[in-house]
């Protein structure tokens, strides 16, 4: 494959990692005038300087979207793993864009501990509020 790989900077590998469909506009300039001239369909990005390193995996499919958007072919647990080689790789502490959406079952997990913190509240106030009643009837 040669017409349809293209080999990238740390910063937009990273970006590459986001979620959903990725504006252009959160590349460098040079990749998204790379991205333009693809027809709409698949394509390879690989990290600059591992080209030929295979065994590290820091390859991977996108999609180029019609109009200005690409998005990243590679499930959650897969871009988990590359952010954690990456660190590792590349030595730097890098920042990632947290924009991936919480699961059904994360996001009712999260609703589930916020009520038992409201429940908790809502108990203590009402034995703060006997404890002022004990109080004042003494």
């Amino acid at each position: 494959m040669t017409k349809r790989k293209i080999v990238v900077e740390l910063s937009d590998f990273v970006n590459c990692l986001r979620h959903g469909a990725i504006k252009f506009e959160h590349f460098s300039t040079a990749f998204a005038d790379q991205l333009r001239n693809l027809s709409v369909g698949s394509f390879v990005v690989i990290l600059k300087g591992h080209e030929k390193d295979y065994a590290k995996k820091l390859m991977m499919v996108m999609w180029k979207c019609r109009g200005e958007h690409t998005n990243c072919l590679v499930n959650q647990v897969e871009k988990c793993g590359m952010k954690n080689k990456l660190q590792a790789f590349v030595g730097k502490d890098i920042v990632f864009v947290n924009d991936e959406k919480p699961s059904k079952k994360e996001a009712d997990k999260d609703t589930e501990n916020r009520e038992d913190e409201t429940t908790k509240t809502n108990d203590e106030m009402d034995e703060t509020n006997d404890d002022e009643k004990d109080a004042a009837s003494n």
